[in-house]
């Protein structure tokens, strides 16, 4: 891989398992781990076909049993798996990044976005700037159903996700 002179990001979950590999050809390369509260990213994954027949990539999926054993994975509901695969990509990506931030302290405070994200790699962008892109929303989900949202889950989910999610979301101090 040629190393460019300028400043470079990738949003890509699917390089996230490559980071080793990445930072071996590019060992000067910063590798930030912007996490998002678990709640809103099952949310957000349950209203997409993610792990369902529909999906082209995921669809049949199951981590290498290093992670999970098959037959725990197999005996999961599409929830919990997805419950299950924020916190264990979580855990690994804040062990072999550089830094993690979390995203909501990112488009809430500019200091955090400077000294956490933008100071690390190497970019200088205006507060102005920051904060005219952190009033509008993009790539939102249009499908969104208010029966995905965490409030509306139902008794199972909320136990699932309490038992799935709880070490990254204590270790993010997020709310369970």
């Amino acid at each position: 891989m040629r190393q460019k002179d300028y400043p470079y990001g990738e949003v890509n979950s699917a390089i996230r398992r490559f980071v080793p590999e990445i930072k071996s050809y590019m060992p000067n390369v910063p590798v930030v781990h912007i996490v998002r509260n678990g709640k809103d990213v099952v949310s957000s994954i349950l209203n997409r076909a993610s792990l369902t027949e529909r999906d082209p990539v995921y669809y049949g999926f199951s981590p290498h049993d290093s992670i999970i054993a098959p037959q725990e994975w197999d005996e999961m509901n599409r929830f919990e798996k997805i419950c299950f695969l924020w916190n264990e990509e979580n855990k690994w990506l804040s062990q072999v990044a550089d830094a993690t931030v979390k995203f909501e302290d990112l488009i809430s405070d500019y200091e955090t976005f400077d000294s956490k994200l933008c100071q690390i790699i190497g970019v200088k962008v205006p507060k102005s700037l920051w904060f005219s892109e952190c009033t509008v929303t993009i790539n939102k989900n249009k499908s969104y159903l208010d029966s995905h949202k965490c409030e509306n889950w139902t008794d199972a989910q909320k136990n699932s996700f309490k038992r799935l999610c709880h070490d990254q979301m204590n270790a993010h101090g997020y709310e369970l």
